[in-house]
């Protein structure tokens, strides 16, 4: 079956920028972490992303739209990957000495930029919406909590969720279009 962003133009995508280390940007996206609390339990339940939706579902006892979901989960990993090797940011834990605030995910093997849990999640969030408006307060709390957890996690900086939203929301934008 045909990856559903195939056409997808994220070009503008790899002339993003982030916080270099040593600039005062940077500085202040680690600094950040400093004030976060930890939260290992929250982080681990907003992991699972595709888990997260369900549960909201099934909450709301409404069937879930599993192939749906998994097509835009799946079909969305392909750029989210090249545009996190093409940057090729550093996770913010690799610059945090006290590595005991750090909850090391297995989803935290890749670069850090944009952040793919972000993207997804809003994705998810903006196309589900559309189907489900009733769930619409949910479904973006749900979005910001699993974006929020990977700063928590010291998986991602604020930018990279801010960029993977954006991403989301372009993607989103795209699948409106075709």
């Amino acid at each position: 079956m045909k990856n559903i962003f195939s056409n997808f133009d994220y070009s503008d995508f790899k002339k993003s920028t982030f916080p270099k280390p040593g600039s005062d940007e940077f500085d202040h996206e680690m600094k950040v972490f400093e004030y976060l609390p930890e939260d290992d339990s929250f982080v681990l339940e907003m992991d699972d992303i595709t888990s997260r939706y369900k549960d909201l579902f099934e909450n709301n006892k409404l069937e879930f739209p599993s192939k749906t979901v998994d097509k835009l989960v799946s079909d969305s990993r392909m750029i989210i990957k090249d545009l996190k090797n093409f940057h090729d940011r550093a996770r913010p834990w690799n610059f945090i000495s006290d590595k005991s605030s750090v909850n090391k995910l297995d989803s935290m093997e890749t670069p850090s930029f944009p952040s793919g849990h972000s993207t997804q999640s809003e994705l998810l969030s903006l196309f589900l919406s559309d189907y489900y408006p009733n769930l619409g307060s949910e479904l973006k709390k749900l979005s910001s909590d699993i974006s929020i957890s990977r700063n928590l996690a010291r998986a991602h900086y604020i930018s990279d969720s801010v960029e993977g939203i954006k991403l989301g929301k372009s993607m989103y934008n795209f699948l409106k279009q075709s």
